[in-house]
């Protein structure tokens, strides 16, 4: 099997797997990062496992706490060392 942590790069592999022949989803595996509501992905979505992440939510988020940053609230300090975030896999 294949893991990739970029949706560019999986879409590389994918591409050449597929012109080499290989049969994607059974004779390899892929699992790849993947940012949501992109199409890069989709000719493969039905035989791909793809842990997805919303940019946008991502941005939001720290966007938000830096405002409040800058403004002298307070947040959450200190932060936990990772943050649970909804993905669709």
């Amino acid at each position: 099997g294949v893991v990739c942590t970029n949706d560019v790069v999986a879409q590389g592999l994918l591409t050449a797997a597929q012109e080499a022949g290989i049969a994607i989803g059974q004779t390899v595996h892929f699992a790849t990062h993947a940012n949501a509501d992109l199409p890069t992905l989709a000719p493969w979505a039905d035989r791909i496992t793809r842990l997805e992440i919303s940019p946008g939510f991502v941005a939001k988020r720290m966007v938000a706490k830096l405002d409040a940053r800058l403004r002298g609230e307070t947040v959450a300090a200190p932060p936990p060392p990772h943050e649970w975030i909804t993905a669709t896999v």
